[in-house]
């Protein structure tokens, strides 16, 4: 059975040039790319040259200068198509040079204990010599903060897979982790860039794979954080 996650989000994020002020949702909504009913409700903190930033009930948008990304919480389909028809259809002429696929997930662990040997399992204390020992002693021990794992792409499209550990600071008592992951893509080259065909070509073939990698990465990590009984 599928896990559920407390909170957990699917994001693309592209990096290149874009005009923040031209993303409202009525510009969306024009072009069909969201609905009537979205467009009335949006929540849009600001559209301006530098950020463009609203939410819908399924989407959250950001835009700068140099970066684009929408984020939901609900559906990973959704903002793949929104950001193919988006750039494919209209702005096919935006400069856009990486990409990020990326997943986002607080899990609660059966207790603070299992998260506390799970950090222990990923970052022993005895390379750490008398600190270590030190670091353990004391009502609350410390520990794992943060540790991130890359892997370069040898083949195929320039770029890497990196995953992030963190202790969740959004699950109570102490009893999550926060997995994160960025599948992180570029172009072959920068030289006279004039488009994002590249780029959402990647997108287009990479996304679903990119997604169904790192939900095995993420479930082979749970699975090992559960064995920490005590």
């Amino acid at each position: 059975m599928p896990r559920e996650y407390e909170l957990g989000a699917y994001s693309v994020v592209l990096l290149g040039n874009f005009n923040p002020s031209i993303f409202s949702p009525a510009w969306f909504g024009r072009y069909g790319l969201l609905t009537d009913e979205e467009v009335a409700v949006a929540d849009v903190k600001v559209i301006h040259s530098d950020l463009a930033l609203f939410t819908v009930d399924w989407l959250s948008l950001r835009v700068e200068q140099q970066r684009f990304q929408v984020q939901s919480q609900v559906s990973s389909i959704q903002i793949r198509d929104l950001v193919l028809k988006t750039f494919q259809d209209y702005l096919s002429h935006t400069p856009v040079h990486s990409m990020g696929i990326n997943r986002q997930v607080h899990y609660k662990l059966p207790s603070r204990d299992h998260r506390m040997r799970f950090g222990r399992t990923l970052a022993p204390l005895e390379p750490w010599g008398d600190w270590g020992q030190e670091i353990e002693k004391g009502e609350e021990p410390g520990g794992l903060i943060s540790l991130s794992m890359r892997q370069p792409r040898p083949d195929g499209p320039k770029g890497y897979l990196q995953v992030t550990i963190q202790p969740s600071d959004s699950i109570p008592r102490n009893s999550g982790i926060y997995f994160r992951a960025n599948d992180h893509y570029e172009v072959a080259s920068r030289d006279n860039l004039t488009g994002c065909e590249e780029i959402m070509t990647l997108l287009d073939s990479e996304f679903e794979k990119s997604l169904t990698r790192v939900e095995r990465i993420l479930d082979q990590v749970l699975a090992k954080a559960e064995e920490h009984d005590v």
